[in-house]
């Protein structure tokens, strides 16, 4: 491209006077006198040194999934840290919160992780802050667990049955196995206990857990 429109001569007076032009745009058309940016969603990385990367629209690369650009960009940038993108989009404000059971930790995330088995997330996806670290997968509390990866909560561990851990080992939450039958001379009437209560005086249970029922 060339700016200079019939001012000064010098500006004309050899082929080195056309400029290259700059990152993020380009010239698809001789006798141009500015350049075009590239469109939202792409980016040129090259700033004025090999012209054949800026005469073509199609030399504008599309932002890989998870960023986002705006015009005439040189570079995309990624969706931050509890957002995602599946697609190119054109600004932070078209990225998405990840969903209900999901975290992402790091900027321009395609995708949001599962959080594992033994963890729940609640959040529907209304505040990025509740999805942007690994500790927002929430260990499940004491006489509850979460058999699937990505739960929005954990269940009840069902009557006659308990589990102690008070949400430090997810290992300890991530299958029903992990609730435990009521040892003999014990029961527990309600479903989500921590511990069994014992048999009163003059009462006995002889099963050693075995059969919750």
């Amino acid at each position: 491209y060339l700016t200079d429109d019939a001012v000064a001569e010098t500006q004309h007076d050899e082929e080195a006077d056309c400029k290259i032009c700059a990152a993020g745009m380009y010239s698809s058309s001789d006798g141009q006198a500015t350049c075009a940016d590239c469109e939202a969603g792409k980016y040129l990385a090259d700033d004025e040194v090999d012209v054949t990367n800026h005469n073509e629209e199609s030399d504008c690369t599309t932002c890989d999934a998870g960023h986002h650009s705006g015009a005439g960009a040189a570079n995309c940038d990624g969706c931050g840290a509890g957002k995602y993108s599946d697609i190119p989009i054109d600004n932070e404000e078209d990225c998405k919160i990840c969903e209900i059971g999901k975290y992402s930790v790091e900027a321009g995330a395609a995708a949001c992780l599962e959080c594992p088995a033994g963890t729940y997330n609640e959040d529907a996806g209304s505040d990025k802050g509740f999805h942007d670290q690994a500790s927002d997968c929430v260990v499940c509390s004491h006489g509850k667990y979460s058999a699937s990866p990505a739960s929005s909560a954990c269940a009840d561990c069902s009557v006659g049955k308990h589990l102690v851990d008070n949400g430090v080992d997810q290992t300890n939450h991530d299958s029903e196995s992990d609730c435990s039958i009521c040892s003999a001379g014990k029961y527990v009437a309600s479903s989500g206990a921590a511990n069994c209560l014992v048999c009163g005086k003059g009462k006995y249970l002889t099963d050693d857990g075995t059969d919750a029922s």
